[in-house]
C-alpha cells in the first residue's frame, strides 16, 4: 500500500495537472453581459492575467456586492443566497492575487 503525503505543494500539482487534462474547457465568460466580457479580455491582454482568474474574480465581487440583498427558490422550501466560495489554485507567480485584488479593491494577503 502507497503512502501519499499530503502537503500544498502536492495539491497545487495535482490542481495543475488536472487543469492541464481539461484544456479546452476554458472559463464561458460569454456568461458575462457583453461589457464584462470586454473587461475581461482587455484586462488579460494589457496584465496579462489568465481570464479563468478574472472571471472568477469579478463573480466573486458580484456576489460580494449582492449579498443577502436577493434569493434564489429552487423549489418549495429551498432557498439559496449568492454565497461563493473561490479559490484560485496555481502555481507562485501565476497572477492568482492580482484580478482578486484589482476586482474587489482589497490587499493581497500575504
Amino acid at each position: 500500500m502507497d503512502i501519499y503525503s499530503i502537503n500544498p505543494a502536492y495539491i497545487i500539482d495535482e490542481a495543475i495537472d488536472l487543469s492541464t487534462r481539461l484544456s479546452g474547457t476554458e472559463f464561458p465568460i460569454s456568461i458575462f453581459p457583453t461589457q464584462i466580457q470586454r473587461i475581461i479580455r482587455e484586462v488579460h491582454e494589457r496584465h496579462n492575467y489568465p481570464t479563468d482568474y478574472i472571471a472568477a474574480a469579478i463573480l466573486t465581487a458580484i456576489a460580494v456586492g449582492i449579498s443577502n440583498t436577493h434569493l434564489a427558490q429552487i423549489k418549495q422550501g429551498w432557498v439559496e443566497s449568492p454565497i461563493l466560495y473561490m479559490v484560485l489554485i496555481g502555481r507562485p507567480g501565476a497572477n492568482k492575487s492580482h484580478p482578486l485584488c484589482t476586482s474587489l479593491r482589497i490587499k493581497p494577503y500575504l
